[in-house]
C-alpha cells in the first residue's frame, strides 16, 4: 500500500469513529430528552436511557459524566440559542419575533418544552436549565420597559404585563390536557398567528 492510500485509508477510519461517537452521543440525548420529557428526571436511570439508546449505559459518564450531565448537554443541542446582547430597535417586532419563537418550540420539540415543563413546576435542576432561559425574559422585560418608555406599550403594570406573557407563552405547553381541535393541537399557523396577536393587543 503507498503512502496516499493509507493516509486515505487512515483517514476514512478516523472520520467513521468520529462519526459512530457523533451517533452514540447523539442517541443518548435523544433518549435522554424522549425519557425525562416522558418519565421525569428523577424517574429515569442510566441504565434506562442506555437501553433505550441501545448504547452501553458507561459512555453516559464518558460522554457526559453522568446522568445530570445530560441535561446541559441536551439544552446546548436543542433548546434555540440567543446571539448576543439585545440591540432594541424596534420593541414591538422583537417582542413578537421572541413571543412566536418560543411558542413555537413546542410544534418543534415537544419532548424538549415537556421537560422543561417538568422541571420548571418541580424545581428540580433549575439551577442548571435557569442559565438557558433567562436570558429570553431579561429581554423580554427590557423590550417592554423600553416599549413603554417610547409610548408603543399602553400597559400600566411592567410587572403584570411581564407575568401576562409568560402566561400566554406556556399556554401551548398545556395543550395535551385540553380538549382542543386538532388545528390548535397541531399549534397550526392560524393559531399561532392569533396567539401572538392577541398577546401583543395586550401590551397596546
Amino acid at each position: 500500500m503507498n503512502t496516499i492510500n493509507k493516509i486515505e485509508k487512515n483517514d476514512k477510519i478516523n472520520q467513521n469513529a468520529k462519526d459512530n461517537k457523533i451517533d452514540k452521543k447523539l442517541k443518548l440525548l435523544l433518549s435522554a430528552k424522549h425519557l425525562f420529557a416522558t418519565k421525569g428526571f428523577e424517574k429515569t436511570s442510566i441504565r434506562d436511557i442506555a437501553n433505550h439508546a441501545q448504547v452501553n449505559s458507561s459512555m453516559i459518564s464518558y460522554y457526559f459524566g453522568g446522568k445530570s450531565g445530560l441535561i446541559p448537554a441536551i439544552f446546548d443541542a436543542f433548546f434555540p440559542k440567543k446571539s448576543g446582547q439585545l440591540k432594541i430597535v424596534n420593541p414591538e417586532d422583537q417582542l413578537e419575533n421572541i413571543i412566536r419563537t418560543i411558542i413555537l418550540l413546542r410544534k418543534q420539540d415537544s419532548e424538549l418544552v415537556d421537560f422543561l415543563h417538568r422541571e420548571i413546576t418541580s424545581n428540580e435542576n433549575m439551577a442548571i436549565i435557569l442559565p438557558y432561559i433567562e436570558p429570553f425574559w431579561i429581554d423580554v422585560r427590557a423590550l417592554l420597559v423600553e416599549g413603554k418608555k417610547v409610548g408603543v406599550f399602553k400597559f400600566n403594570s411592567i410587572e403584570v404585563a411581564f407575568k401576562y406573557i409568560q402566561a400566554s407563552m406556556s399556554y401551548p405547553y398545556h395543550l395535551n390536557l385540553l380538549n382542543t381541535d386538532s388545528k390548535t393541537q397541531a399549534l397550526s399557523h392560524e393559531f399561532v398567528d392569533e396567539l401572538v396577536q392577541l398577546v401583543m393587543k395586550g401590551m397596546r
